[in-house]
């Protein structure tokens, strides 16, 4: 009875509140397309308008996690300040594997 209350009052507190959230644009679905028609050239495939949106959503999270993850790659105890100002090819290559392991 009491996690059933619980639930309710969630549900009212959370009524009426609207967020927004501050949308970083996917990939456009040209580009997805792009890819995926020169990945698979010369097969007969066909691509679902929602798989392209679905796969740019994809690829929007993972080049954001790579560059929070070189990010933090410049930014190791012990560099310089000068030298933590860009991400280079350097820390790209060294979060790679695991980033690639992970998604």
């Amino acid at each position: 009875m009491q996690a059933k209350g619980m639930k309710e009052r969630k549900k009212k507190k959370g009524k009426g509140r609207v967020k927004k959230k501050q949308r970083v644009p996917a990939f456009p679905t040209e580009t997805v397309h792009a890819l995926f028609k020169k990945t698979w050239a010369g097969r007969n495939v066909k691509i679902h308008k929602n798989a392209l949106l679905l796969s740019g959503e994809f690829l929007k999270l993972f080049t954001t996690e790579a560059v929070h993850r070189a990010s933090s790659q410049v930014r190791r105890p012990g560099i310089p300040e000068e030298d933590s100002r860009q991400i280079d090819i350097e820390h790209l290559e060294s979060i790679l594997p695991q980033l690639v392991l992970d998604f």
